[in-house]
């Protein structure tokens, strides 16, 4: 007979309804996290552990990645908090006759947070490349060469402007958990 260690959960709603088990998932944006005890265990507290790295403990139910209410959990970022890639959750549930470990692991994949910032990155490049065309079209003798640079380097200004704009869309829908 298996000996039930529990389970992490997630869901993508605050009340925890419609959750799923959190082992192999693929999670983007604002999610809920938070671990099924052991049935039959009296539990004193659980620790949860991010990449090895302890997070937080819990002494009472629900037992919430990242805090919450009876309720509602609180909403975890994972596009905005983690790196994309593969990401592991240990809980260790210690209760009165010892410790039960499980553990999770999931992916996050790219994400519209990676991509504010890489078009912020792009709007600062274009931005230093239109300064730099301005100064050598100041800096150029021959009248067609300097209108051509300027025109370039306004072009430029523009482009990092429209990058400007997309990187602010970008930031509120990673802002919005999407």
């Amino acid at each position: 007979m298996p000996v039930d260690v529990g389970e992490l959960l997630v869901s993508d709603k605050p009340n925890r309804s419609n959750a799923v088990p959190l082992d192999g998932a693929r999670l983007s944006g604002v999610v809920y996290i938070f671990a099924e005890a052991p049935a039959d265990a009296t539990i004193r507290s659980v620790d949860f552990f991010l990449d090895g790295r302890k997070v937080r403990t819990e002494r009472f139910e629900p037992y919430d990645f990242n805090g919450g209410t009876a309720s509602a959990a609180n909403g975890f970022n994972v596009s905005r908090r983690l790196d994309r890639g593969r990401h592991t959750i240990d809980v260790v549930f210690k209760t009165t006759t010892g410790n039960v470990t499980t553990s999770a692991t999931f992916r996050v994949p790219p994400s519209v947070c990676d991509l504010a910032d890489r078009y912020e990155q792009r709007a600062e490049e274009a931005e230093r490349l239109s300064n730099r065309l301005f100064d050598l079209a100041d800096r150029t003798e021959d009248r067609a060469s300097r209108r051509l640079l300027r025109d370039v380097a306004r072009d430029l200004r523009q482009l990092s402007r429209f990058y400007e704009q997309q990187a602010r869309e970008f930031e509120r829908a990673c802002d919005d958990g999407k």
